[in-house]
């Protein structure tokens, strides 16, 4: 079988056309002949990647509900979900494995098919492999996990989502330099994983689901210093008394001296995610401040006494 083709690529001077392409199709033919061959294998390569698949997928919902109702705190949680991730993807590359080993039909063309698959992979995505390195890192590392208090960078949010080339970080800002008293922004922050090699991650966090917090309150030097103090620390054991032993310290209290008058400060842990504890010792520690006769608050302003000055 030939296919004969016409073509004009020369006009001569009378207008004469010359030229004539004889293309052969034996090897196209021969490409035809093949393709039935190629039939059952790839019938035989879709039905074992089905049923993987459905195997997959049932396992995946078993063991997640199964999980799920046996996490009780957040990190638990993003343990869960970190734990899920990992396990797709570790399911993704066995699932290539299978039909790159199904279809070849030979474990020497399968290895030649992935290393030559590898070299164009390692060549062409250079960054990308970083991210799944950096990736491997917080699996292995455990530096932060899902539903941690981080500051990567400049960037200070709750991490909502670890994958192969992003962490997703719910953004919170802070008021002056300090982690305590930051409100969420509502924004989303996508950070690529090759750059967690090169930015300082803070965890906040880490091991348990509290952040250190902290309420001031000035005091005349007239007053009784030391009830100031115990009326701080029993405004904050009162609001925290039902957290019990999962708080990893107990309020403690540092007193400086100020232009108007002594500061105390009481810090303490909060739960990450019910911030609104601060305003609340806050308004325990007005409530007795009130209720006391030898304990006021200071404030900046100025008093004139007169000495000997007649009456």
């Amino acid at each position: 079988m030939v296919l004969l083709v016409h073509m004009a690529d020369a006009v001569s001077s009378n207008g004469v056309a010359a030229g004539e392409i004889h293309v052969p199709l034996q090897q196209f033919d021969a490409y035809i002949a093949e393709l039935p061959k190629f039939i059952p294998k790839l019938v035989t390569t879709l039905t074992i990647l089905i049923i993987v698949l459905l195997v997959y997928l049932v396992i995946t919902k078993t063991v997640k509900t199964i999980l799920m109702k046996r996490a009780k705190t957040h990190h638990a949680e993003g343990n869960v979900k970190m734990f899920l991730k990992v396990w797709r993807y570790t399911f993704f590359v066995i699932f290539i494995l299978i039909a790159a080993l199904t279809y070849s039909g030979s474990l020497t063309g399968f290895t030649i098919s992935v290393g030559i698959l590898t070299l164009v992979l390692g060549w062409a995505m250079q960054k990308p492999i970083t991210g799944v390195a950096a990736w491997l890192m917080i699996i292995v590392k455990r530096p932060f996990r899902i539903k941690d208090r981080v500051e990567i960078g400049h960037y200070l949010g709750d991490v909502e989502d670890i994958s192969l080339l992003y962490v997703t970080l719910n953004e919170f800002v802070e008021f002056g330099h300090h982690i305590t008293g930051e409100t969420p922004t509502g924004r989303e922050i996508l950070i690529p994983t090759n750059k967690l090699f090169e930015y300082t991650i803070i965890n906040y966090t880490k091991g348990h689901d509290y952040v250190a917090d902290q309420v001031i309150a000035t005091f005349t030097y007239e007053s009784d210093i030391e009830k100031a103090e115990k009326i701080c620390i029993e405004a904050v054991q009162e609001l925290t008394k039902t957290f019990g032993k999962k708080v990893p310290h107990e309020p403690l209290t540092r007193m400086i001296f100020d232009a108007s008058g002594i500061q105390v400060k009481v810090k303490f842990f909060t739960p990450a995610y019910k911030r609104e504890y601060a305003t609340l010792v806050v308004k325990e520690i007005v409530k007795r401040v009130n209720k006391a006769k030898d304990v006021s608050f200071a404030y900046p302003h100025v008093e004139v006494v007169g000495k000997g000055l007649k009456k």
